[in-house]
């Protein structure tokens, strides 16, 4: 579970299949591809559905198998592609769908591709993948109203996805032209010329652009001004024993103050208010 909700300047694997969706002139390809622009934000709030999978998934999992690892995020920096994994252990992807108990579960056309991206993610950044399982879990009437989940185990049924190169690899081919066309929005870091970690210095493989100002607009103003640094993937995700700008206030604060005042060098500070709507220093 990601926490934050503003989806701009990321595809995630629940986009994938917007991503093969050839058909661009659709409006909803297009409302789509505007918040991924950061132009528009998501009218989407959640229902009752969307928060009992949600409240829902780590029971389950734990269910299933307490040693699970729990929300292993991965990003593809060149891709644009962001991925949230519910569940992992040992080169094995746990998914988590609920539905409705008196309704069958099946692997639907939007699933398949969300799963294929989890699957080419893990193999991309982690390695030793070995297999994907879905877990459905048929909730009751009163499993979406309650606020205390209790997961009957019986009721977990688990479904083995096949890795499919054909669909990844048309994935990837409709994937990669709409990635180049965010890169094209973002300018260069006002605050590094190297590619290495700002925070420790790292310069190998793993690092993450961060955008110091996120959350919805934020992101877009990042990109167009140079708001942001690279980080070395550990000491950037939420889901991290380091202290990262998506866990830590303090490390949120440095890297915002240091962007600032590099601003501030060339700019005023009611044209970073302009732009930011909040004095750091």
């Amino acid at each position: 579970m990601i926490s934050d909700n503003d989806r701009s300047y990321w595809f995630g694997a629940s986009d994938s299949y917007k991503v093969i969706n050839t058909n661009h002139s659709t409006e909803t390809w297009q409302k789509w591809w505007r918040i991924k622009q950061g132009i528009e934000k998501s009218d989407f709030t959640g229902n009752i559905y969307t928060e009992a999978g949600t409240k829902f998934e780590h029971p389950i999992l734990e269910a299933f198998d307490k040693s699970i690892n729990k929300d292993r995020q991965i990003f593809l920096e060149d891709l644009r592609l962001r991925v949230n994994l519910d569940g992992d252990k040992d080169g094995i992807i746990y998914e988590v769908k609920t539905h409705k108990i008196d309704k069958p579960f099946e692997i639907t056309p939007y699933i398949e591709a969300q799963v294929q991206t989890e699957m080419y993610a893990y193999k991309e950044a982690v390695g030793d993948f070995k297999k994907l399982y879905i877990l459905s879990y048929g909730l009751t009437e009163e499993d979406y109203i309650t606020d205390n989940p209790v997961v009957d185990a019986d009721r977990i049924k688990v479904h083995k996805v096949k890795y499919k190169k054909g669909h990844v690899n048309h994935f990837l081919d409709c994937l990669k032209p709409l990635a180049e066309e965010l890169d094209r929005m973002r300018k260069p870091s006002i605050l590094q010329d190297e590619k290495k970690c700002y925070l420790t210095g790292y310069e190998g493989d793993g690092l993450d652009c961060h955008h110091i100002f996120f959350g919805w607009g934020n992101r877009r103003i990042s990109d167009e001004n140079g708001f942001w640094v690279w980080l070395r993937h550990d000491f950037h995700i939420e889901n991290s024993p380091n202290k990262t700008p998506h866990n830590d206030k303090d490390v949120d604060l440095f890297l915002k103050q240091d962007c600032q005042r590099k601003f501030e060098e060339t700019h005023s500070r009611e044209e970073f208010m302009e732009l930011i709507g909040r004095n750091y220093l």
